[in-house]
């Protein structure tokens, strides 16, 4: 008798940092549950056509499959899923008038499900749930902290579309220097403490004159600002929302939704291959950018860590405090 193969759906949700963090999730439990991973991104944020899963116009995912490889079934958890797998986590939500989304994912610390499709939906990661999943051959994660796990998963499962990925090539090349400092400021919807982030990125540049800083933000506003401060900035182009108004899910304004996930991508990524990056992890792209970041651990900055000496000697104290009472 054929065993039939069992699936994890991951519904798209939120911005695209919150998404990504949620798809890790998703990718690290299909592994150790034994499932195949369907990354479903048919919620129509990244993508100008109806129903099209905007994931794999992203990202190439070894381990992640298409959804015509799910199977017609009813064995399907949370079972309000059932016959539903075709709308998003927001269309349903609203239809069945949710306030939040709990009762649409599976316990993620549990792999014991008998349903032969779960689905997972999350704004964020959900690392600390799959901690007690880590024994066998998963227990060297067990050894990991979670932005370890987190940046593992982003750059062995999720690949850039070679257009893409070619087109941050080129602008890299044409654009950054020798001394290139990324920086992400969100600012329409979330305000990040922008002059901490000023102030860091002025003694970055203060210290080697010649740097290019690399700006990613969500508000033209900020760019003006940063370019009257710093002598060489640069932007990769996009589109950017009416004075006041929210980039993320402007849908009323946005001209392209495809064309604003591409642009988020490319800043994210652009981020990632800048010598120093300064951001804030108050907004999941800026955290996303830091796990992506091929620099230094001590040339990324985020401005909501106090890196003071009393800071770190306090820290350093709490933690040997803990492991005290531990033992």
């Amino acid at each position: 008798m054929t065993i039939p193969q069992k699936f994890v759906v991951c519904k798209g949700t939120s911005g695209m940092g919150n998404r990504i963090l949620a798809a890790c999730t998703a990718i690290l439990y299909g592994e150790i549950s034994n499932r195949k991973v369907v990354i479903d991104w048919r919620d129509n944020s990244y993508s100008d056509d109806n129903n099209e899963n905007a994931f794999p116009t992203y990202f190439n995912c070894p381990t992640s499959y298409p959804i015509e490889s799910l199977p017609v079934t009813n064995s399907i958890y949370p079972d309000l899923w059932s016959g539903n797998l075709d709308k998003s986590l927001g269309g349903l939500k609203s239809e069945i008038s949710l306030e939040g989304f709990s009762q649409m994912t599976f316990d993620s610390s549990k792999i014991d499900y008998s349903e032969e499709v779960i689905v997972f939906c999350a704004y964020t990661h959900k690392i600390r749930s799959l901690q007690s999943l880590f024994t066998g051959k998963f227990e060297y994660l067990s050894k990991m902290t979670i932005p370890e796990i987190l940046s593992s998963v982003l750059n062995s499962k999720l690949q850039l579309v070679e257009n893409i990925q070619n087109s941050i090539s080129h602008y890299k090349q044409a654009n950054f220097s020798s001394h290139t400092i990324g920086v992400h400021i969100r600012y329409t919807d979330i305000k990040v403490p922008l002059a901490k982030i000023i102030d860091k990125v002025e003694n970055l540049a203060n210290a080697e004159p010649d740097s290019t800083v690399f700006l990613a933000t969500d508000s033209q506003v900020v760019v003006e600002h940063l370019k009257e401060r710093f002598s060489k900035v640069v932007t990769a182009e996009k589109w950017f929302p009416p004075k006041g108004e929210r980039m993320h899910q402007n849908w009323g304004n946005c001209p392209s939704r495809y064309q604003n996930g591409l642009e988020a991508i490319t800043d994210l990524y652009l981020l990632s291959e800048c010598d120093k990056l300064v951001f804030s992890s108050k907004s999941s792209f800026g955290y996303v950018s830091s796990l992506l970041s091929k620099a230094k651990s001590q040339n990324v900055y985020d401005v909501e860590i106090d890196d003071s000496l009393l800071v770190r000697l306090q820290r350093k104290l709490k933690s040997r405090s803990k492991h005290r009472i531990r033992l």
